[in-house]
């Protein structure tokens, strides 16, 4: 059996999920390459974080919208994704992917 982590490994390991931006908070048209895709569990399910880099190398970690999800569940050749900003008369972000 394993033992339980103390304190100190579990806060140097702590996810900060304040840290995540909100798809619609991330910088309209511009690519951003996907390094990698985590799930996590939240209050209110599964959610899935992207980790993207622009091309000056700076990384974000984006919480993916349910269409992005959706999206990107069905494709495994997609390599690059942009915002789009939001889809007149929706609710939601619009987004491009590219492989």
């Amino acid at each position: 059996m394993d033992s339980f982590p103390s304190d100190n490994d579990l806060n140097s390991r702590m996810i900060q999920s304040s840290n995540f931006l909100k798809w619609r908070e991330l910088k309209q048209n511009i690519w951003y390459k996907i390094i990698s895709k985590n799930e996590i569990t939240t209050v209110k399910g599964t959610a899935l974080i992207l980790e993207l880099e622009d091309k000056d190398k700076n990384s974000y970690e984006v919480f993916s919208t349910s269409l992005i999800q959706k999206e990107l569940d069905q494709r495994s050749d997609v390599n690059y994704i942009r915002s789009t900003g939001k889809v007149e008369g929706k609710k939601y972000y619009g987004f491009d992917l590219s492989i």
